[in-house]
């Protein structure tokens, strides 16, 4: 078990009633006061302004919003649902933004990507394989079913790397596939010996231009692979089942999260790994859905979705300016997916 260290919390600085679980959430990478957000019985993805905790923009899904994601110039928003289409939002910094729907996909959108030159889209569905969308066209230029790697297997979570290069999937056969992003092709199978269902993805880029891959799985092991070996570097449990893994955009610090009322973050340049910050311990939040990253502040900002239908807004001080646990994170925002 790591070692875990708490980290005092200021109070909130609202907090209205729940309404239905945040299912997916997303910054904007141009301006961090906006925030796309996905529930479970809404079907509506709603664009947040954290500073008013006000929702000036809200598009209708066709189901359960499940995925959601900002291009990196901020112009777009993307999200997929439980139905079979992908709603992508352009001019979404304008007062009128013009949604339209991707249809290609034959079951339920689990993930969508939108690649760093902003002219590509990656997405994949519960059952039909990743497909590649050119946004300016707004067509499919490619659907590979990918059986050759995946089998008859489930895809659950896909994860992009910050260059674009590089794409994850978690599979139900507990199996991660690495591939390549311009043409899918296969780079790296990894594999624990034993039976697990991993849930989530993240990779970094180490100082030495090392690619590691953090995974989380159903059993609440998390491990981090080496690409270039495809072994574990590092195994440790968190005590539930971990569902999301997201490393710091700067790559410093590595955040878990799952069936729990609280979110660790690990210091991975420890070796081993085997103490955490832990955050939202003992304010009974729902357990933890989805996660991202401010690219804006140094990866000081971080926003949480939960169970309990309510969108957190982080802001991490010491945590990643240095190793000092005699500052603290606050909760900047407490509120729900609707206003």
């Amino acid at each position: 078990m790591a070692l875990v260290q708490r980290i005092s919390l200021s109070e909130a600085l609202a907090t209205v009633k729940p309404n239905s679980e945040v299912w997916s959430c997303a910054y904007n990478p141009q301006d961090d006061n906006f925030i796309a957000v996905t529930t479970s019985t809404e079907n509506k993805m709603r664009i947040c302004k954290e500073n008013t905790q006000s929702f000036p923009h809200s598009f209708d899904l066709g189901g359960a919003g499940t995925c959601t994601d900002f291009s990196r110039d901020g112009s777009r928003v993307v999200a997929g649902s439980t139905s079979s289409d992908i709603l992508l939002v352009t001019n979404i910094n304008t007062e009128a933004p013009e949604p339209v729907q991707l249809q290609g996909h034959t079951s339920t959108i689990r993930n969508v990507h939108f690649h760093p030159s902003n002219t590509l889209l990656l997405s994949s569905g519960w059952s039909d394989g990743i497909c590649v969308w050119d946004v300016n066209t707004q067509q499919m230029t490619r659907q590979e079913l990918l059986k050759e790697h995946f089998g008859e297997e489930t895809i659950y979570k896909t994860s992009m790397s910050e260059d674009g290069k590089l794409l994850t999937a978690c599979c139900s056969d507990g199996v991660t596939y690495v591939l390549e992003t311009n043409n899918l092709k296969l780079v790296r199978t990894l594999k624990w010996s034993g039976p697990t269902d991993v849930q989530d993805a993240s990779m970094r880029r180490t100082a030495n231009r090392d690619i590691q891959i953090a995974t989380a799985s159903h059993d609440g092991t998390v491990k981090v692979w080496d690409l270039g070996t495809g072994k574990v570097l590092h195994m440790f449990t968190v005590g539930y089942e971990a569902s999301r893994v997201l490393y710091t955009p700067d790559g410093s610090r590595l955040c878990v999260g799952g069936k729990s009322e609280h979110i660790l973050i690990y210091n991975v340049d420890e070796n081993p790994i085997k103490s955490a910050w832990k955050l939202a311990d003992p304010c009974g939040f729902g357990a933890i859905k989805c996660m991202d990253f401010s690219r804006m502040s140094g990866s000081r900002r971080m926003v949480t979705g939960h169970a309990d239908a309510t969108l957190r807004v982080w802001n991490l001080y010491g945590i990643v300016q240095d190793n000092s646990l005699s500052e603290f994170a606050s909760v900047m925002g407490d509120y729900t997916s609707r206003h």
